[in-house]
């Protein structure tokens, strides 16, 4: 195929070899090969992704995305970081701290919408004046739309990272 790229990706597990090769595979006129595992301390899996540029491009960014997890929104006062990533929640996942409870955010195609929501939801609960799980729910359902669904959760907001 004209102008057809590789790009290699290292991976340390194969679990997660195995979810890189699950989601490139809804990519069009992308392919994964795997390297013969060499010697070494370390075991590690090499996949070639291969492919036209744009396609390979765009599976490795979705990748990236996919592998800092979901989105934290916390309106708790003095809340800092307020916005922050986490691999606590999956990809796709927003959760929403409020004064008072939690609401989360189940985007329905995250490859397609997942950062779009996310900025749609922030904006919207920033205009919030009072932060209780009700208003939140609310601003947060009108900025998702039809794109994902919004509940309240008694599921515990993960912290940030240290560091």
């Amino acid at each position: 195929m004209a102008g057809e790229i590789t790009e290699r990706v290292i991976f340390e597990s194969e679990e997660e070899a195995r979810q890189f090769e699950a989601l490139v595979a809804d990519y069009e006129d992308v392919e994964v090969k795997r390297e013969p595992a060499g010697e070494g301390i370390a075991p590690i899996i090499v996949l070639l992704v291969i492919g036209g540029a744009a396609g390979v491009a765009g599976a490795l960014a979705h990748w990236s995305e996919v592998r800092k997890g979901g989105q934290v929104i916390d309106l708790t006062p003095n809340a800092d970081p307020w916005v922050y990533r986490t691999k606590d929640l999956v990809y796709g996942l927003v959760a929403i701290k409020a004064k008072d409870g939690t609401v989360t955010v189940d985007v329905k195609e995250p490859k397609g919408y997942f950062l779009e929501i996310v900025q749609a939801v922030v904006t919207a609960v920033q205009s919030v004046a009072e932060k209780t799980v009700a208003a939140v729910k609310t601003a947060a359902e009108t900025a998702a739309g039809d794109k994902a669904d919004v509940e309240v959760s008694d599921k515990p907001v993960p912290t940030p990272a240290a560091g």
